[in-house]
């Protein structure tokens, strides 16, 4: 099982972070990119390193699994990070998957998946 803490941390400084939970999902075993969602509170969004199949983990903020989204028409090289940002609707924030892992430069091209 793997177990990990992650940190809220004052942007001013003044406070070296607070815990608020611990990851324990068993399907989640190399966590290579996670991101607190905008449209979603108390939901983080996670994916695991190369080697898994392509789908990202939703949490809650306090580690506890809330479902696996399986993102059909892509494929999980090597991903290694998950960011959110602006799309082509103005309205909502979209997730971007970095499939871009290349440690034995043997890729030719690498993939950015953007998932509304």
């Amino acid at each position: 099982m793997l177990s990990i803490a992650w940190w809220a941390l004052d942007t001013a400084g003044k406070n070296p972070g607070t815990q608020t939970g611990h990851i324990h999902a068993k399907d989640l075993t190399e966590i290579s990119g996670i991101v607190l969602s905008r449209q979603n509170k108390n939901v983080i969004w996670a994916h695991n390193d190369s080697g898994d199949q392509a789908r990202i983990f939703a949490l809650r903020t306090d580690g506890k699994p809330l479902g696996v989204f399986r993102l059909e028409g892509t494929t999980a090289i090597d991903w290694e990070d998950i960011a959110i940002g602006p799309g082509p609707s103005a309205e909502k924030d979209y997730l971007y998957i970095a499939d871009t892992g290349n440690n034995a430069l043997s890729r030719r091209t690498v993939t950015i998946y953007r998932v509304p």
